[in-house]
């Protein structure tokens, strides 16, 4: 009998470990399919003088574009890239293959001078050398924006490009992946309801800290009575920043981003500086009452490389943003931008 068991159990347990392979190849298989169902496109923007520089304006033709391809209904993804052949600095658009078409005809609503080609994927990558990945996370709740552009009055992209033109011509690459989806309606739900905590002068520290973020009915229970909630009315005062900054998140259409760097150099030290190089950047947009950003670099980027390369959407790893938050770290170029290599659209071209 205890031999039948004994039999019994091994079988389970074969049957188990082949299913879990056969399903982890299965899931591998779906994850490279749908990397090959991305159409990859070039843009090249013409780079136009102006008697006025209008940053802000500029900027926001970018913005406008997300809110247009948000139209899609599919996640999609940007790109400034440098080779590890070549010092040029490319950028790139990636939207589902069925989309294609819509997807051209929204940049040239915007930039109807822009070359948008169709592109074979490249690669960044030293084969024989060292390659580094990072991605950036929020510090804060969600809810809270970081500051952005409009708010700086100066073009807040233009420090990571500015640490991809640095790059050798040969043996180093670099790129910035910003993949992008529509979020769902619970990200925006979860937002007003720490708003109208925050208008019932709830400490801002104490709502981004809480879980205010499931129903009003929860959300009650954790107040107490109405004379003590009056009386704390009394002592506390709304903060009115905070009102404005989260008002101001949920004005503007919402995604789910990742964001990932990744470098690429003939050894170590100089993977890391080329990866700090388009890092540091992301420092700039911590303020008082405002959400900042964490560089995460795992120690082993071989997972990270590997949805960099195939493009894959993670939610493990995603931030929910505002088109005017995402503006601010990733936009086409503009018209004052001076950093050298951008590979931009010739006139005579």
């Amino acid at each position: 009998m205890n031999y039948l068991i004994a039999i019994l159990a091994i079988l389970v347990v074969g049957l188990g470990v082949w299913l879990g392979t056969v399903l982890f190849k299965k899931n591998k298989e779906n994850r490279i399919l749908r990397g090959l169902n991305i159409a990859l496109f070039s843009i090249r923007i013409p780079q136009e003088k102006k008697e006025e520089s209008n940053v802000k304006g500029e900027i926001n033709a970018t913005e406008q574009l997300f809110a247009a391809l948000a139209a899609l209904k599919q996640p999609f993804l940007f790109e400034a890239a440098v080779h590890h052949i070549g010092e040029e600095i490319h950028f790139y658009l990636g939207v589902p293959r069925d989309e294609s078409e819509a997807a051209v005809k929204q940049i040239h609503g915007i930039w109807p001078n822009a070359e948008i080609l169709g592109a074979e994927d490249y690669n960044p990558f030293n084969a024989d050398g060292v390659s580094l990945a990072a991605y950036i996370s929020q510090k804060d709740h969600f809810a809270l924006p970081i500051r952005t552009y409009l708010e700086m009055e100066s073009d807040t992209f233009a420090p990571m490009v500015s640490g991809l033109s640095k790059l050798d011509e040969v043996g180093e690459g670099g790129a910035i992946q910003v993949i992008m989806r529509p979020a769902d309606t619970e990200a925006r739900k979860s937002i007003s309801r720490l708003l109208e905590a925050l208008k019932r002068a709830e400490p801002l520290e104490t709502v981004l800290k809480s879980n205010l973020v499931k129903s009003f009915g929860e959300i009650s229970k954790s107040f107490k009575s109405k004379k003590e909630e009056a009386e704390k009315k009394e002592r506390l005062v709304v903060n009115d920043a905070g009102v404005k900054a989260l008002e101001t998140k949920l004005s503007k259409p919402l995604f789910r981003v990742n964001v990932r760097l990744v470098a690429s150099a003939k050894n170590q030290m100089q993977a890391e500086h080329v990866l700090s190089g388009m890092a540091a950047g992301f420092s700039q947009f911590a303020a008082p009452v405002r959400n900042s950003f964490r560089v995460v670099a795992p120690r082993k980027p071989a997972n990270l490389i590997y949805a960099f390369s195939f493009r894959e959407y993670d939610a493990g790893t995603s931030m929910v943003l505002s088109s005017e938050e995402v503006a601010s770290f990733f936009h086409l170029p503009i018209a004052s931008t001076d950093i050298p290599r951008i590979k931009w659209l010739k006139s005579k071209e």
